[in-house]
């Protein structure tokens, strides 16, 4: 199916190429005229003389112009094409570098020994089920934050029904598949970065725990 405007291409590019042969020219370079650029050979073959005539050759002078010109066209559109694509890949590339990037600088904290944290237990047990309704959802989850940071506790003590309401409809817009052990790393990473970037105003978190995350079919 793919190759069906090809062969559309290449039997209607006889139609000029058989004219322009009846008038004496070349049947296949017409035929490769046509195939490239019918519009300009149709109208280029019905214009030319059966005879080589005066006429002939400013007709023939005429589409050559039209012809470098539509080359150049062409490749001008060819070149923009490229560009587009290289630019859209390396804008690819350029962003899964920085999510790289920034999964390295989040756990670069971590490195060597581990830091010593300040622990949130407020939030408490927390139930609900998966996002299909066939799992139950049962997490008991520990905030850590700086140990120096003595507005860190006040804050999140003061947004603890707010937080406790994100994470059970955090919990809730996901699958059973999401929440398997493979996967506690990013949704700890992922809890993170949205409490600290749409929770919190001063506080920062570091780090999540979970005392408990289990799921059960319902």
């Amino acid at each position: 199916m793919e190759f069906l405007p090809i062969l559309g291409t290449a039997i209607i590019a006889f139609i000029p190429a058989t004219i322009a042969h009846l008038k004496g020219r070349s049947f296949g370079k017409w035929w490769i005229y046509s195939f490239f650029l019918f519009i300009l050979a149709i109208i280029h073959s019905i214009l030319i003389k059966k005879h080589d005539t005066e006429s002939n050759k400013k007709i023939d002078h005429i589409f050559k112009i039209l012809i470098y010109i539509f080359l150049i066209f062409g490749l001008v559109v060819m070149l923009w094409t490229v560009i587009v694509i290289g630019l859209k890949i390396t804008g690819i590339e350029i962003k899964k570098n920085k999510n790289i990037s920034s999964d390295i600088d989040i756990w670069s904290e971590y490195e060597g020994a581990r830091p010593q944290f300040s622990i949130f237990t407020l939030i408490g047990l927390i139930d609900t089920q998966t996002k299909d309704g066939k799992h139950y959802v049962v997490v008991d989850m520990l905030i850590e934050y700086d140990l120096n940071d003595n507005t860190a506790q006040a804050e999140l003590t003061e947004k603890v029904d707010q937080l406790r309401d994100f994470i059970k409809n955090y919990f809730a817009s996901k699958y059973y598949s999401d929440l398997t052990p493979d996967n506690e790393d990013r949704l700890k990473q992922e809890i993170r970065s949205i409490m600290n970037n749409r929770y919190l105003d001063t506080a920062e978190i570091k780090g999540i725990l979970f005392n408990k995350l289990d799921v059960m079919e319902l």
